[in-house]
């Protein structure tokens, strides 16, 4: 008996002793991760202060940097910091850093190839501007388009590398953290747009609508009045409107987007092949949450937009934002069909509203009636002030019937017929939706 009751007591004095040294240890352990996420979130005290961070980021030198000053930890107590800031320029101020030092450290920047690439791609863009003869004009869009290709190759071949790995990781999880904390400076939904919107009587010209004029002036080379009095949009009116382009096929939109500012747009441009890239889904959706209308200019074979910048346009358009869908001759429509098919599955009909083919253009088209079979364009506020409007080289087209079954007005045909250009008002809290099957022309030829 004696025997058995030394055992159990020398068993219990074991027990206990290791469950000591284990609340010990477990004790150790919690004090110094404790004393270790205080280091890190007291950290960002010491290290800079926050109207400093702009700065400090814009003396980085590669990823590896940025990731060795921004880590989890830090990136944690900075976006609490950045949270709790009753002003909100320091949060913008840090987003903007960001997107620029997302385009300055990227690995092709240090490529001697990409400057060659970029210095050739101007060279061609300034010879498409210029103009020239229209039997030219194909052969110098595809030279363009050439040289955009390669230098999007060449940025694809630095991101697969480990140096832009690395450059995706550290901006991916700077991104998903930023997004976090943007939302706080902007609404969302209709009725944050809806307070911005401007009746178009306080907006429009006297001449909106119109396409034909009892002593209009001067004219351009097609016949259509220079005076900017004959557009749909008075100058100035739009003042504070934004307006988003993403431009995935590349060509000269300094004069559209001179005209838009002209008439008060705030226009805000990202263009694919010509140094900068696309916006991150969550910078789209800040920029979305302020616009008034989204203009997508689409690629070619294969898409240049994510699933995810889709689904922010998508839903912005589903809450009253304007969308302009433009594409031109196979294959450049990726992007327009990707958007054409959500808009078929929120607005089914029974044939689809989708752009098409390859059909040779390369004529001038004027007013039409609405009964005529003839190619040009109807009485649209579109059309205001234009009496001739050249159809573009190659075009790409759509099915009547969906268009009609959509809701959509007819715009403009081409000399064979072809329906080219449809619009469709806003309607049970979807946004107005413009799709156009001859963007480069109509872009880059017509001022408004």
């Amino acid at each position: 008996m004696g025997q058995d009751q030394s055992h159990h007591s020398h068993e219990a004095d074991s027990k206990a002793t290791t469950s000591k040294k284990s609340a010990d240890t477990d004790a150790k352990t919690t004090s110094t991760k404790r004393e270790k996420g205080g280091k890190q979130k007291a950290a960002i005290k010491l290290k800079f202060k926050l109207e400093e961070l702009p700065k400090l980021l814009s003396e980085l030198k590669n990823a590896h940097e940025l990731d060795v000053l921004l880590d989890e930890g830090t990136v944690e107590a900075l976006m609490a910091r950045l949270a709790k800031e009753k002003d909100p320029q320091p949060r913008a101020a840090y987003g903007a850093a960001l997107k620029l030092l997302k385009q300055r450290l990227h690995p092709v920047r240090n490529d001697e190839k990409s400057a060659e690439l970029l210095e050739e791609y101007h060279k061609l863009q300034k010879k498409l501007s210029s103009g020239g003869a229209v039997a030219v004009l194909p052969e110098r869009k595809k030279q363009l388009s050439d040289a955009a290709k390669r230098y999007t190759r060449l940025c694809q071949h630095h991101e697969g590398t480990e140096v832009g790995k690395l450059w995706a990781r550290v901006f991916g999880r700077l991104e998903r953290s930023y997004a976090q904390i943007a939302k706080l400076d902007h609404g969302t939904g209709r009725s944050n747009r809806a307070k911005r919107a401007k009746k178009a009587g306080a907006v429009w010209s006297q001449y909106a609508g119109m396409c034909k004029f009892d002593n209009e002036g001067d004219v351009d080379q097609n016949g259509n009045p220079k005076d900017s009095k004959y557009d749909l949009g008075r100058n100035g009116a739009y003042d504070g409107l934004n307006i988003v382009i993403l431009q995935l096929y590349p060509f000269d939109m300094s004069g559209p987007s001179s005209a838009l500012r002209n008439k008060g747009f705030i226009v805000h441009i990202y263009s694919v092949g010509i140094g900068s890239k696309m916006p991150s889904p969550h910078e789209l959706e800040e920029k979305l949450a302020k616009a008034s209308q989204v203009w997508v200019i689409s690629s070619g074979f294969r898409p240049l937009l994510q699933k995810e910048h889709l689904d922010v346009i998508e839903a912005h358009w589903r809450r009253g934002l304007g969308l302009y869908i433009f594409g031109d001759n196979l294959p450049y429509y990726v992007e327009a069909n990707m958007l054409l098919e959500r808009v078929a599955k929120a607005l089914p009909t029974e044939h689809k509203l989708l752009l098409e083919g390859n059909y040779p253009g390369a004529r001038h088209v004027g007013p039409r009636d609405g009964n005529s079979a003839q190619g040009g364009f109807l009485r649209h506020a579109l059309t205001t002030g234009i009496t001739k409007l050249y159809e573009g080289v190659t075009v790409a087209r759509m099915d009547k019937r969906a268009a009609v079954e959509l809701g959509c007005s007819e715009v403009l045909r081409d000399h064979d017929d072809n329906l080219l250009v449809v619009a469709r008002p806003a309607s049970k809290g979807f946004g107005p939706l413009i799709v156009d099957g001859t963007c480069v022309y109509y872009c880059g030829r017509s001022r408004r």
